[in-house]
């Protein structure tokens, strides 16, 4: 009877691993697919810049009013109009224009940025599933919020107080019901909020995004995203410059400046977005581990296509999709083609740029590329390739082989006498030093499985959840150094919030006996393990090329220890560029997390606190 047990245990456990796989094997991660849809017969849209305004309440900052709404917006020519959330503002004359993904918001390095959001969206449910037994989704007593579209706006990558950095769980509500958030006035509208930026960062691509408990898997992949760009004297974005800094780079700028956010969708027939309503566990009835379309979408645009010329181009590109890593390179048929990255996550890389032929990026990640077309003849085409698995990096098949189509067929509307990639002399790096006597810090990674059906619950970090009490408290103006230890088997995008941070290097160590040590600790049947007894005699492998600069992003890979270092600098606010702010002091609260949506939101994320004199 045992060994009847014990085989048939095994037999249902192998049975419901290859369910698992082949479940989430790509393509046909899920039952519905995408109608047909003819590749590159739209043209890319490029968002334009929202237009600031002054406000005589927020001297000296550029000010914005930026609602959210749902709306329709035409996605590919063969769809019906697409439901879709959207933020906009005040354009060219117009009280309100709403986008996916929204116009950017270009600001100046030195220079605070307020903008006043207001949740616009329905009030009621959300267009998509939820799942009630996620954090954020209930009150404090398990009853769902009365309303499903919450949002907060995080600007991913800024420099901010907490009260601008979009807590999590102080959201906004369309009728004002969130809750409490204790920066606002007591009696304060809860739909709307007031946050500031104050831009005391070198020039960088960031971007802003909605990150409200509970939602946060849905509203960027509604259309809740957008750029913002940060300027400073290196990279001014003038497309004349006279009697500029002599330390402007000479960089494609204007016209010849394209961002590109690309996430992945499966559409339902009507047009609608698809997002499974069925979990992996009963534990999770709706909620699945990640999300994989079988479309690629660019800045709301299916498989679009951009003219060029034959010049260089500058490329922001954003990752944007809830837990599709890309590996990007160009192809005009003969193979991948070179090109060079001049910019990360936190700005512009140290000294030189990284020539590459492929770009592996991260969900939350960003490049800063300029890819060269002056060789192409005219008519040729180029096509933006990915060939990351799925999940990333022990996935099934690629069902993304192609993003989007460059057309060469655009005359040359005057000399390129921009610098070739290749000679740019780049902003030199800093380099950091740990506080002396901080210990390092570890973040443990590891998966948690239904004791039931052995699929995924959740990764935790640390063993904890959201809401447990914060272990981490850094003190302001100490440089720590991160350790994040994978146990799991998939790659995992760590983001920090309020801190830009530099890779140290990546390390193996053995998987097996540290879970095994990890187990017991939790269970409190031995002592914490320490990291450095576990470290395999692997190659520590230093960051790569077009790592070495500022992150807020980097990639923890399976079997790995991720180091990272950064420092906890809350920044001053309530100076006399900011005097409508409170003064910062106490314990300023953020967060760090997975940017794999569905992670972040089941759990996967975890309070920080600075400790300010």
């Amino acid at each position: 009877m045992r060994k009847k047990s014990r085989f048939m245990s095994i037999f249902s456990a192998v049975c419901l691993a290859f369910l698992f796989l082949t479940a989430w094997n790509v393509p046909g991660i899920f039952a519905q697919v995408s109608p047909p849809l003819t590749k590159f017969v739209d043209p890319l849209v490029i968002p334009p810049a929202f237009n600031p305004s002054a406000n005589p309440n927020y001297p000296g900052a550029d000010y914005y009013e930026i609602g959210m709404q749902k709306f329709l917006q035409k996605l590919h020519s063969s769809l019906p109009s697409t439901p879709v959330y959207g933020y906009g503002g005040p354009y060219n004359g117009i009280p309100e224009v709403f986008n996916y993904p929204a116009f950017t918001i270009e600001a100046t390095m030195g220079k605070p940025v307020v903008v006043k959001w207001t949740n616009e969206l329905p009030l009621g449910p959300h267009m998509l599933p939820q799942d009630y037994t996620l954090m954020g989704t209930t009150d404090m007593n398990g009853n769902p919020w009365p309303d499903d579209n919450r949002a907060i706006p995080h600007l991913h990558g800024g420099h901010d107080g907490h009260d601008s950095d979009g807590d999590p769980r102080y959201w906004l509500s369309p009728v004002g019901s969130s809750e409490i958030n204790p920066y606002l006035p007591q009696g304060a509208p809860r739909h709307h909020v007031v946050d500031t930026y104050p831009n005391d960062q070198d020039s960088a691509t960031l971007w802003y995004h909605d990150h409200a408990w509970g939602v946060t898997r849905f509203n960027p992949f509604c259309g809740l995203a957008g750029f913002y760009l940060i300027r400073d004297q290196y990279d001014t974005g003038e497309t004349s410059n006279p009697g500029a800094a002599v330390t402007a780079l000479n960089i494609p700028k204007g016209d010849y400046e394209i961002p590109l956010a690309i996430q992945d969708k499966i559409f339902n027939n009507d047009g609608t977005f698809f997002y499974p309503d069925e979990g992996v566990t009963p534990l999770h009835p709706v909620w699945v581990p990640e999300y994989f379309g079988d479309t690629a979408v660019v800045n709301g645009v299916v498989y679009p296509y951009l003219r060029v010329e034959p010049r260089r181009y500058r490329l922001r590109i954003l990752n944007g999709s809830n837990a599709r890593f890309y590996n990007l390179s160009f192809d005009a048929g003969d193979g991948p083609i070179p090109f060079f990255q001049i910019g990360g996550d936190g700005g512009l890389l140290f000294d030189r740029a990284a020539k590459l032929k492929q770009l592996l990026i991260a969900p939350g990640e960003r490049a800063d590329i300029i890819f060269d077309f002056k060789d192409f003849p005219m008519g040729k085409k180029v096509i933006l390739k990915n060939d990351a698995p799925a999940p990333y990096p022990g996935g099934g098949e690629v069902a993304l082989p192609e993003i989007m189509q460059f057309r060469v067929n655009k005359t040359l509307s005057s000399p390129d006498d921009t610098t070739p990639p290749g000679m740019l002399i780049l902003p030199p790096g800093v380099t950091l030093i740990p506080t002396p006597g901080v210990p390092k810090r570890d973040v443990v990674m590891k998966e948690n499985e239904d004791p039931i059906t052995g699929n995924p619950i959740e990764v935790l970090l640390n063993g904890k959840r959201f809401t447990d009490p914060v272990e981490e408290k850094p003190k302001n103006g100490n440089t720590e150094i991160w350790q994040f230890i994978n146990l799991t088997i998939d790659g995992h995008p760590m983001h920090m919030h309020l801190v830009r941070f530099q890779i140290l290097n990546r390390q193996p160590f053995d998987v097996k006996a540290y879970t095994r040590d990890w187990n017991k600790y939790l269970k409190g049947n031995g002592p914490k393990p320490v990291l450095d007894n576990y470290l395999t005699k692997g190659p520590i492998r230093r960051p790569e090329a077009n790592e070495i600069g500022w992150k807020d992003t980097a990639k923890a890979y399976p079997g790995e220890v991720l180091r990272v270092i950064a420092k906890f600098d809350v920044p001053i606010l309530g100076n006399k560029k900011t005097p409508w702010l409170r003064p910062i002091s106490g314990k300023e609260r953020y967060v760090y997390h997975c940017h794999i949506l569905e992670h972040e939101e089941n759990d996967m994320m975890r309070p920080f606190e600075v400790t300010v004199p």
